[in-house]
């Protein structure tokens, strides 16, 4: 239990989180300098809510702890096993959805920016 915990509550858990909330700031970040430097202000960048909304990461979070509750209880009762893993690959799926989201919304400004 304790190496589930920390393996999958620790190890996936907190990067995935992080990314979250740097990948948007990031893309924010090098938009609003890209549109000082071209000068081009006709075009609003938009918000870190816009980049990537807060009840998108929400449904992430919510797989991740149902991933994260049936692999702790898969301890005990191991045929809750399988769940566990499609319930974290679906968490990290959505996560890999939410970062190429925001990734085609960074695109799309950064076109218009020129």
């Amino acid at each position: 239990l304790t190496g589930v915990l920390l393996l999958v509550g620790v190890g996936v858990g907190l990067p995935g989180g992080m990314l979250l909330k740097i990948v948007p700031f990031l893309c924010w970040f090098h938009l609003q300098a890209r549109q000082v430097a071209a000068g081009s202000f006709a075009v609003r960048v938009p918000h870190l809510q816009k980049l990537l909304p807060d009840r998108l990461a929400r449904w992430h979070l919510a797989l991740y702890l149902i991933a994260l509750v049936l692999l702790a209880a898969s301890v005990r009762w191991p045929m809750l096993a399988p769940a566990a893993g499609i319930a974290l690959a679906g968490s990290g799926l959505w996560l890999a959805a939410l970062l190429a989201t925001t990734a085609r919304r960074f695109a799309r400004v950064a076109r218009e920016l020129g």
